[in-house]
């Protein structure tokens, strides 16, 4: 009689672990399904950056951040300038290429509080939370630079990158995320009919990122 209670309790025993360690596993599945939905919803595959979806969530939080406190903000819209012609010549992959390429610049330049997402296509966008117009500019500036400076090889060939970048702040220049992106599009295509590779949308700044004197407002190109 022992014997076969201690056989009872030892198969009680063993179908117990099997019956926790198949509710662990499932959770774990179930914990790597809801990582990589997530991922998938805010994570640009290609880039890296976040997804349109994610920035519109980080643009209402930080308006109603801004608003609540009276710091305000600025937007960054860029865009890869030619892509077109790059994946005419080249193929999609180099193109695919290129869009890593400013993903990473644009990944590397932010900071911690920063959002960086691919907008769409050959767009992105830079929410910087607590920014000024002048600090705003600084960062497009790198931002400008650095892809100008990455490029990319294809067979020994350097391929040359640039983008055109539209900058507005919050307050000031519009009053919803609406018109923040359709502010920041606006100038960044004054960006690209100014000749690309530039910065548009405040007044024009030196070297520094300060004002210069007796400047115009609008777009700049390069530093001098």
């Amino acid at each position: 009689m022992e014997i076969e209670l201690s056989l009872a309790l030892l198969a009680i025993a063993v179908l117990t672990g099997v019956a926790l360690a198949a509710t662990m596993a499932l959770r774990r599945e179930q914990r790597r399904a809801r990582e990589a939905a997530f991922r998938y919803a805010t994570v640009d595959a290609l880039t890296g950056l976040r997804t349109r979806a994610y920035l519109f969530t980080a643009l209402e939080r930080e308006l109603a951040r801004s608003e609540r406190t009276g710091r305000g903000f600025c937007l960054l819209m860029i865009d890869l300038d030619d892509l077109k012609g790059v994946n005419d010549r080249y193929g999609h992959l180099v193109g695919d290429r290129a869009l890593r390429s400013v993903g990473e610049v644009i990944g590397d330049g932010i900071r911690r509080i920063d959002t960086g997402a691919r907008f769409g296509g050959d767009e992105f966008v830079v929410l910087l939370p607590e920014t000024d117009p002048t600090g705003g500019w600084v960062l497009a500036e790198k931002i400008r630079r650095g892809v100008a400076e990455a490029g990319i090889t294809v067979d020994g060939e350097q391929i040359p990158t640039s983008v055109s970048v539209g900058l507005v702040t919050y307050p000031g220049e519009a009053a919803t995320i609406d018109e923040l992106l359709e502010r920041a599009d606006e100038a960044m295509y004054r960006s690209k009919r100014s000749g690309r590779d530039r910065v548009t949308g405040v007044p024009v700044m030196d070297a520094e990122g300060t004002q210069a004197e007796g400047a115009p407002a609008g777009g700049r190109g390069r530093p001098v």
